[in-house]
């Protein structure tokens, strides 16, 4: 990849929150995001049905922010797609977190810089490093380094690294690049979307990890490699479907996450306090990765749908669509 030193100044950033029933953890993202220093130009959050007071909190404290308050929980999939879909409506890049993970105020001036540098078409998103409440990095939302060790060799010279997958929690998105393939697949409802929809993003233009920019992630839960008796469900389908997906383009890394599924499912296994409980669950589970699939919708089509199911909001105003 060439070194070009295009400008992003003029280039408009969405920034995409999904959030469910987090009220006080929201309002500190949203804090974070409206301090950064580079701003975004809209603050899109998609609420999946919340029942906590988020959206007077939103209201009152945010009224400049677009709210989507979804007509059913969609799960962060769904949230995202929606999200992204608006975005790539009238904006250049998608900025996408959790409702829980808040932002340094350099985090999106740093992860605009590899655009910069490589050129806005070259590139089809960064990343930043993730840590928890204490500044650990991990153990979630590692990137996916690439073995192309010329590009490994070349970005490390700008303290970057190459990456071919990362995780919703602060990726920034090139919409342009993301437009040549189809939404993020919502049916995943949780776990692993952001995964396959980011690796999709890598055929099509240069995934970059940016270790200086950084996110705090408050997670509650321990994600999708911890034993979790009511995610299980999809979590193996997930994978399955995603296993499915990737045979279309890279039979090299379906054969890779073949054996992440197998590893997966024996660990979990091994934590599972009910066993033939579990084996029932991944039965159905495998079942339904192999013999269903996920819908590939394209960002209009999400976008139409919502615009006729959903309510829109700027602060008390309710809006006919977005």
């Amino acid at each position: 990849m060439q070194v070009t030193n295009q400008s992003t100044a003029k280039q408009r950033i969405a920034a995409v929150i999904v959030s469910y029933n987090r009220k006080d953890l929201l309002e500190r993202v949203l804090a974070g995001v409206y301090s950064q220093t580079r701003s975004v130009d809209e603050v899109i959050v998609v609420d999946n049905g919340s029942t906590d007071g988020s959206r007077d909190m939103l209201a009152q404290r945010y009224p400049d922010a677009l709210v989507i308050r979804s007509r059913n929980n969609a799960g962060g999939a769904g949230g995202f797609a929606k999200g992204i879909s608006y975005a790539a409506h009238s904006y250049d890049y998608a900025w996408l977190m959790d409702d829980d993970a808040i932002p340094e105020e350099t985090c999106l001036e740093l992860l605009l810089q590899p655009f910069d540098r490589y050129g806005y078409q070259h590139v089809a998103f960064s990343c930043p490093q993730v840590t928890d409440a204490s500044g650990n990095t991990g153990p979630r939302n590692y990137p996916v380094p690439t073995i192309d060790f010329p590009e490994i060799y070349r970005m490390a010279s700008d303290s970057w690294l190459p990456v071919s997958a990362a995780t919703f929690v602060g990726p920034l998105i090139n919409l342009k690049l993301a437009k040549l393939t189809h939404a993020p697949l919502e049916d995943f409802f949780i776990w692993h979307d952001d995964f396959e929809y980011t690796t999709r993003l890598a055929r099509r233009g240069a995934g970059v990890s940016v270790p200086a920019a950084h996110i705090m992630h408050l997670a509650a839960n321990p994600g999708p490699d911890h034993y979790n008796a009511s995610r299980n469900r999809e979590h193996v389908r997930n994978l399955v479907w995603w296993w499915r997906e990737l045979g279309k383009d890279d039979a090299a890394a379906q054969r890779r996450l073949g054996l992440r599924i197998l590893l997966s499912m024996r660990h979990q296994f091994l934590l599972a306090p009910q066993k033939l409980q579990y084996f029932r669950v991944v039965l159905s589970a495998l079942r339904e990765g192999i013999f269903t699939a996920p819908r590939h919708r394209g960002f209009e089509e999400i976008r139409q749908e919502s615009s006729s199911t959903d309510v829109f909001l700027r602060g008390l105003q309710q809006l006919n669509h977005a």
